[in-house]
């Protein structure tokens, strides 16, 4: 018999997933998110003893999810908007558990294990990465060398990692907005399409324009 969902916990993580992506993980107690799940903090720590195992949790959520996209990435490529497909989707990710990436550096000084998971999962991103843009270029679509490819990895890696970082510190806005994701894919259509041939690269920045 399959083991039922514990629904307070979670409510517990759903709830600290929201606050901590509009407060970031820093300004949330645990009194707070008992608050405002209407529990007492012992229920609460009942779940999660310690405000770590609560955010440990919400990381493998994360980590687990990427890895489950990485994994949908076919060994012979996708094609060119397949590729642009796959981007979108990993963002979609990375915007939902938005609080790790902005508070990426504090997280991985405060915690080795989310240390240990982000190294991981961006040496996973690395792989399926430079595998795809490989591919592109085996279907003629990319005129990349293997030291160019190479950069374009690191970039990509580089710009899914921090984007939204970056947005928060250069936006009025306190919390990311969906626009966000789309001119996050943008800016990875925009690093890839120089290395394009025609008439790819011209289809590619029409399509990226769906995204500005």
């Amino acid at each position: 018999m399959s083991k039922k969902p514990n629904k307070t916990r979670q409510r517990i993580l759903e709830t600290s997933l929201e606050l901590f992506n509009l407060l970031s993980e820093p300004s949330v107690t645990t009194n707070a998110i008992a608050d405002e799940v209407d529990i007492s903090p012992g229920n609460l720590h009942y779940h999660f003893p310690r405000k770590a195992h609560l955010i440990k949790a919400l990381f493998d959520e994360f980590s687990r999810k990427m890895h489950e996209t990485l994994d949908l990435a076919p060994q012979g490529g996708f094609d060119l908007e397949g590729f642009w497909w796959f981007q979108h989707l990993l963002f979609e990710i990375v915007g939902n558990y938005r609080f790790i990436v902005r508070d990426i550096n504090s997280l991985m000084e405060r915690y080795p294990d989310i240390e240990k998971g982000i190294d991981k999962l961006m040496q996973r991103e690395r792989v399926v990465a430079a595998e795809l843009l490989l591919s592109l270029r085996e279907q003629g679509i990319v005129d990349a060398n293997d030291q160019q490819i190479s950069t374009l990895v690191e970039s990509i890696v580089i710009t899914l990692t921090y984007w939204l970082t970056f947005r928060r510190k250069s936006s009025k806005t306190p919390d990311f907005e969906s626009e966000d994701i789309a001119e996050g894919v943008y800016q990875l259509i925009s690093l890839v399409a120089p290395w394009m041939r025609e008439p790819e690269r011209s289809q590619t920045m029409e399509h990226a324009e769906l995204y500005r």
